[in-house]
């Protein structure tokens, strides 16, 4: 099954297509051919044999630029193939193969391609797989369509990416993990992001070329969402000016000039990732999601209300719950600690109910030693594919022959304490028995009889 999640933050996609050729394009991309670089074509334009078979095609890099290639036969050409063509014409070292994969990227869909995967194919059933994954409107459906994106392969190791010195491959993991804190996926904190902010600038003094007013406050004024987080991004108009985040970007850029003076361009992007290294959630495949929110009070059980949007990541340690509207990390669970179930959605009536969706629930212990457990549901039309990415992981950490990692049976939580995390979410909780102790949970859901084992 294809490792799909939702994705929000990629420049607009568009894709042409005409009989047997099809255009990948995409707004606001460079590509190799646009900045004096020949065109890449293994196809050869003058093999009229074979011409209505050529397909156009760019594939686009995590640093804003993309590669543009003509292939024959394209329409039927694997994903594994496609990703040769790319490393040959670019000249990737052999480790790209296992740090790096092909995904299908859109506004509303991305999807890690297996090699077996055709994307010739997959685009001509776009607007399906939107149908089936997603929950949105036809008009956003039918302007969808999607590019193709060279990107770190979730199934890649950190410890692995910890090592790597091959300069192109640390670049595109600095510009994806850059693009994943920006656009709030990487929940860190406002004193996190400036220190990213400081090292990124540095990159890029030492990146580009660059007028004499970089570095300065008022160049950083209008480039505030290309160095931090929107909601992080608002300014001081009448006191505390002195903390506005120009002047925090400049002031954290002038202490990376200092004190990684001597660093080069490889080392400095190892720096920047040394922080994302250290967040449970790195690397992640990112799936929308919903959770019901808590029910505090006997009126607000039966109060029918909005459910919280999440981001639902999981990479090959665990599964971890980000809370799309704070930006911050809820709960997070190793899968040494974790059961799951997918239950497809109950459809009582003749007409569908688009607002009957699939649900994902994730069996936990309350507290360390405790025989106590809590189930938390998940919302989702992406549900059955967490399932199987979730099911994916857990089968290639049981073959590496590592089932208990040191430091990695613990619940990870946000800020504060576990029960005031415990107190964001409708839970759940049974005793050993497996009869329901309590919940917070506003109406009566149908609990699973079984879970998904953990590791």
């Amino acid at each position: 099954m294809a490792d799909f999640h939702g994705g929000d933050g990629e420049p607009t996609a568009r894709l042409h297509h005409d009989g047997h050729k099809v255009t990948f394009s995409k707004g606001g991309i460079q590509t190799r051919m646009n900045d004096g670089s020949p065109e890449i074509q293994p196809a050869q334009d003058g093999d009229s044999a074979n011409a209505t078979d050529v397909i156009e095609i760019i594939v686009y890099f995590p640093d804003n630029t993309g590669v543009h290639i003509k292939v024959r036969d394209g329409q039927n050409i694997e994903a594994g193939e496609l990703f040769e063509v790319v490393k040959n014409v670019m000249n990737f070292p052999d480790l790209a193969r296992e740090a790096f994969s092909l995904w299908l990227v859109s506004d509303l869909l991305e999807l890690q391609l297996k090699p077996s995967h055709v994307p010739f194919k997959l685009v001509c059933y776009w607007e399906e797989l939107l149908e089936k994954y997603t929950t949105a409107p036809e008009d956003h459906i039918q302007r969808d369509e999607p590019v193709i994106m060279f990107r770190r392969n979730v199934f890649f190791p950190c410890a692995s990416e910890k090592t790597l010195n091959e300069t192109v491959l640390l670049r595109y993991l600095y510009y994806e993990a850059k693009n994943n804190i920006l656009a709030g996926r990487y929940p860190l904190s406002q004193r996190e992001c400036d220190a990213q902010a400081g090292i990124q600038a540095v990159i890029t003094k030492a990146d580009e070329s660059l007028d004499d007013s970089f570095g300065t406050p008022a160049f950083f004024k209008s480039r505030l969402t290309e160095y931090l987080p929107r909601h992080f991004c608002k300014r001081h108009w009448f006191y505390k000016t002195y903390e506005n985040p120009e002047r925090r970007i400049a002031d954290e850029f002038r202490f990376a000039s200092q004190s990684n003076h001597s660093l080069s361009l490889d080392q400095l992007y190892l720096k920047y990732l040394e922080v994302c290294h250290k967040q449970p959630y790195y690397g992640s495949a990112f799936f929308r999601g919903q959770a019901e929110h808590p029910a505090k009070g006997i009126v607000s059980k039966y109060l029918s209300t909005k459910d919280d949007p999440i981001y639902v990541a999981i990479n090959t340690d665990g599964v971890f719950i980000i809370d799309m509207d704070d930006f911050a990390l809820l709960i997070g669970f190793y899968y040494e600690n974790l059961s799951w179930q997918f239950v497809e959605s109950s459809q009582t009536t003749a007409v569908p109910n688009p607002n009957c969706l699939p649900c994902l629930f994730l069996q936990f212990p309350s507290a360390e030693g405790s025989n106590e457990t809590k189930l938390l549901q998940i919302f989702s039309r992406e549900a059955v594919l967490m399932d199987n990415l979730i099911e994916a992981c857990v089968i290639l950490k049981r073959s590496s022959g590592v089932t208990k990692t040191p430091g990695q049976c613990q619940t990870i939580h946000g800020k504060g304490n576990l029960a005031e995390t415990f107190s964001r979410l409708a839970l759940m909780t049974f005793g050993a028995d497996g009869k329901r102790i309590s919940s917070t949970v506003r109406c009566p859901k149908q609990t699973p009889s079984t879970a998904g084992a953990a590791v």
